[in-house]
């Protein structure tokens, strides 16, 4: 899997740079999301079995390598909230 490195969750820059408007979780939302889906059409492909588009994308939601990557960027999502509401005085 892509190794986007440890997210400091304790330094708001770094959560602001992930998680704040123009962020960079989205594309890399995108980027796993295309590897996790190359890495099902590999497997299909090397067993010599066909499989749709539309397959590959309901089996790359579900890959191991993507399902990490939400849970990860959940914990950090959270935090980036909850900082930004303690800032705002938002309870």
């Amino acid at each position: 899997m892509i190794d986007q490195g440890p997210i400091d969750l304790g330094d708001p820059g770094q959560l602001a740079a992930w998680y704040g408007p123009y962020g960079f979780f989205e594309p890399y939302r995108k980027v796993t999301i295309a590897h996790c889906r190359e890495a099902c059409r590999a497997h299909y492909a090397e067993r010599g079995e066909k499989v749709t588009e539309s397959r590959l994308d309901d089996l790359s939601h579900l890959h191991p390598g993507y399902l990490e990557f939400l849970a990860t960027h959940l914990t950090g999502r959270v935090t980036y909230e909850t900082m930004t509401r303690e800032a705002l005085g938002i309870r």
